[in-house]
């Protein structure tokens, strides 16, 4: 499937997710062209395959991405949601958090990165009490990302709530 095509399906998929996630469900972001084996790699000067990550907070209040990273692929939010998975290596003093319209990035090795999931995104100035939450996502390899990929997560203000909305791309 030509580029073009699949980048079109990504960006239906994201339309119809956005409007299923205002409902407050868990969303398994699944983009499989049955094009994706999964080995594609991105030129990173020949070390392991790596899936480059950007978060993205487009609100005004402080925030929380909950971002989890497993090496089993699983979309059981029971089993991804879990502490020892909590991934926190960037943002302000890699705490894993993003003042006001700030971004974040960051490279997660391939091999080793099955699942990649964000609880939704605590958003708020006293993020142990927030304002709100963005929406779950859970993004498998193979299905939603492909080694090489870049995944990015936007948490952004919508109506009286906030939505996190999934773009990947090559």
């Amino acid at each position: 499937m030509n580029t073009f095509v699949r980048n079109g399906i990504r960006l239906v998929m994201m339309v119809v997710v956005t409007g299923l996630s205002m409902g407050g469900c868990t969303v398994v972001v699944d983009g499989n062209d049955n094009n994706n084996s999964g080995s594609n790699s991105n030129s990173n000067s020949g070390g392991p395959p790596r899936v480059h990550v950007t978060l993205v907070n487009e609100t005004n209040l402080s925030l929380d991405p909950e971002i989890f990273v497993l090496t089993q692929g699983t979309i059981d939010p029971n089993l991804v949601f879990q502490q020892a998975n909590r991934y926190t290596r960037f943002g302000i003093g890699t705490r894993g958090l993003l003042g006001p319209g700030d971004t974040a990035e960051f490279d997660l090795d391939c091999e080793a990165t099955y699942t990649l999931a964000t609880f939704g995104g605590a958003l708020g100035e006293d993020l142990d009490n927030p304002t709100g939450r963005g929406t779950q996502r859970i993004l498998l390899l193979g299905s939603s990302f492909t080694c090489g990929d870049n995944v990015t997560l936007t948490f952004s203000p919508s109506g009286n709530g906030f939505v996190t909305t999934v773009a990947v791309s090559q």
